[in-house]
């Protein structure tokens, strides 16, 4: 991503799961940008995450079930410009996963 804190922080304000969960007991847990030790993928356009590269993860308890997520540098820069261009870049990102074959 190569972006500062603050960037990371815009991306932070976007919720991916507004209006999704409202289950009595459902909480955030975790969720933060880090740097990932390990290959993964990303959960909204599920092209690979490298380990070096900057990731946000995203732990809750949804429906008493513990459940992680994790998305890519672009899908994070996407998520901060979100408030800018109406959510545009993050839905191509979203779109891109669905017609790759990772998604």
């Amino acid at each position: 991503m190569r972006q500062n804190s603050v960037s990371e922080s815009e991306a932070l304000k976007y919720y991916p799961f507004q209006d999704d969960f409202g289950a009595p007991g459902d909480r955030t847990l975790r969720d933060g940008i880090v740097t990932a030790r390990k290959d993964n993928v990303c959960f909204e356009c599920r092209q690979p995450i490298r380990p070096g590269e900057r990731t946000r993860v995203l732990v809750a308890l949804f429906d008493k079930e513990l459940c992680r997520y994790r998305w890519c540098e672009k899908c994070v820069e996407a998520m901060a410009v979100s408030w800018v261009d109406s959510g545009v870049s993050l839905e191509t990102r979203h779109a891109s996963g669905r017609s790759t074959p990772h998604g």
